[in-house]
């Protein structure tokens, strides 16, 4: 049972980044893409932007393989306690699990569960590294969210490009498949 709600959940989530993908680049929807695909990609910049500014991947902690949480220098006990206790379905979930004693704001810019900007608390949102209480405001004011360019064109206000690139790691718009 558990097993099936995990691959459900993983199909859903999969599902949203497709589609948020696919909004932000104006292209179709592939039929099928791969999990790895979905978890590595980062966001693409202009080709200028590209060439100065690298933008760190964040994994998310319900598609990571066990290989890449060892890749981000993960403990075997933190990768077997993310493992066993998938799917987080908020990134609470995965902050209780981490405990207090690690540092979650390096953790944090390697591994998080991307939280909807329609329904996130306010005070959650600082969980994202380097968001304190102004950017946080910033991503409640607007909502609701309906595409990730409007996510890009309302934050961009406030922050460059390079940054908007790197809270995507962070976030996603929910999108309506009916």
């Amino acid at each position: 049972m558990k097993k099936t709600i995990q691959l459900l959940f993983t199909a859903a989530m999969l599902s949203i980044v497709l589609v948020a993908c696919k909004e932000s680049k104006g292209e179709e929807a592939p039929e099928a893409t791969s999990a790895e695909q979905t978890t590595s990609a980062p966001a693409e910049a202009p080709e200028s932007e590209a060439q100065t500014t690298e933008a760190a991947v964040v994994l998310n902690a319900n598609l990571a393989t066990e290989d890449e949480l060892s890749s981000i220098g993960l403990s075997a006990e933190m990768i077997a306690g993310i493992l066993e206790n998938r799917p987080f379905l908020t990134m609470n979930d995965l902050d209780a699990m981490v405990g207090e004693e690690t540092n979650k704001e390096e953790l944090y810019t390697k591994i998080f569960v991307p939280f909807n900007l329609n329904t996130t608390a306010e005070e959650d949102f600082k969980m994202i590294p380097g968001v304190g209480d102004r950017m946080a405001h910033e991503f409640d004011e607007y909502r609701p969210y309906t595409s990730i360019k409007q996510f890009r064109k309302e934050i961009g206000k406030y922050v460059d490009e390079a940054e908007v690139a790197r809270y995507e790691n962070y976030v996603f718009v929910p999108v309506e498949l009916n």
